[in-house]
C-alpha cells in the first residue's frame, strides 16, 4: 500500500516528507518488503542505524552517513533508543531524481560517508522547516534545498576524511601565526609523518605547508605595517619571525620593497 506522503512526481524533484527524528527513549525498526515507490534519505547525525543488506548482512550504520533507499528496493533497518540517535530522512520523487544523484556519484552507493558537515545539516533544517511550515512557494524552495543538499553530499562523498583534517590544521595554523610552529608540529597532529603530511597538505591546498605558514605570518604583518604604528620589530614578534632580519628579508621579497619603506 502507498502511504499519504509516498508517491512518483513528475515534476523536476519533489519532496514528498522530510523531518528529524530523536530516537531517544524507545526501539524502533521499520521493514518494507516492496520498498517505496520514491527515493528515501536517512542522514544520520547522531548515534547509529542497523542495515540489512540485501544479502541478508547487518551493517553498523554510525553517525556521518547517509543511507539511500532507491525506489522499489527491500527497505530493513532499526535503531536502539539506548544509542539516542537523531535520524533526519527525506523522501522525495521527480523526473531528475536518478540523473542528479549519478552525477553527484551517489546512486550506486547505499551507504554514503559524509562526515560531521555544518553545511549539510544547515541545509536539511532548512529543507524540514520550510517543509513543516509550508510557506507561499515552498515547494519550489525545496526543490532547490533538496537540489543542495544532494550536491553538498555528493561532494562530502568524494572529499577523502584526511582533507577534513588538514582543514581543521589551516585553521590552526591561522590561529597560531603568532607562533614559532613547524610542519611537524602539525603532522604529529594528525598522526601523520612530516613528508607524508606536506604531500597530502599540498595536494589539498595547492602549496606546501611552511609556505601556507609564511604567507599568513606575511599577510598578518603587512596589514599591522598598514594598520599600526608599532614599531617594526615588535610587528616581527607578534608574527612569529624571532629574527628581525629575516623578517625584513621576506618582506622585501614578497612586496618588493623594505617593511619601513612598504609602511610609507
Amino acid at each position: 500500500m502507498i502511504t499519504s506522503t509516498e508517491k512518483k512526481s513528475f515534476k523536476y524533484l519533489e519532496v514528498n516528507s522530510c523531518a528529524t527524528e530523536v530516537l531517544a527513549d524507545r526501539d524502533y525498526s521499520k521493514l518494507r518488503p516492496k520498498g517505496r515507490v520514491d527515493y528515501h534519505i536517512i542522514y544520520i547525525t547522531r548515534g547509529k542505524c542497523l542495515l540489512e543488506t540485501a544479502d541478508g548482512q547487518t551493517l553498523e550504520v554510525k553517525e556521518g552517513n547517509i543511507i539511500l533507499f532507491l525506489p522499489n528496493v527491500r527497505q530493513k533497518y532499526s535503531f536502539k533508543g539506548s544509542d539516542r540517535s537523531v535520524s533526519n530522512y527525506i523522501h522525495f520523487s521527480g523526473t531528475e531524481c536518478e540523473n542528479l544523484l549519478k552525477k553527484t556519484n551517489l546512486l550506486d552507493k547505499t551507504v554514503i560517508y559524509v562526515g560531521k558537515d555544518n553545511q549539510l545539516e544547515t541545509i536539511f533544517h532548512l529543507l524540514a522547516e520550510e517543509f513543516a511550515l509550508k510557506r507561499h512557494l515552498y515547494k519550489e524552495l525545496c526543490a532547490s534545498l533538496l537540489q543542495q543538499f544532494i550536491i553538498t553530499a555528493g561532494r562530502a562523498a568524494d572529499y577523502p576524511p584526511v582533507y577534513g583534517k588538514i582543514d581543521e590544521i589551516c585553521m590552526k595554523m591561522q590561529e597560531d601565526y603568532n607562533k614559532s610552529l613547524t610542519v611537524s608540529h602539525y603532522a604529529n597532529l594528525c598522526n601523520l609523518s612530516e613528508s607524508r603530511f606536506a604531500h597530502l597538505f599540498k595536494e589539498k591546498c595547492g602549496i606546501s605547508p611552511k609556505k601556507y605558514i609564511t604567507e599568513i605570518k606575511i599577510n598578518t604583518a603587512l596589514n599591522l605595517l598598514t594598520d599600526s604604528d608599532l614599531p617594526l620589530a615588535e610587528i616581527s614578534s607578534i608574527v612569529g619571525f624571532e629574527d628581525y632580519n629575516y623578517f625584513c628579508r621576506i618582506i622585501k621579497k614578497e612586496t618588493g620593497l623594505s617593511p619601513s619603506c612598504f609602511r610609507k
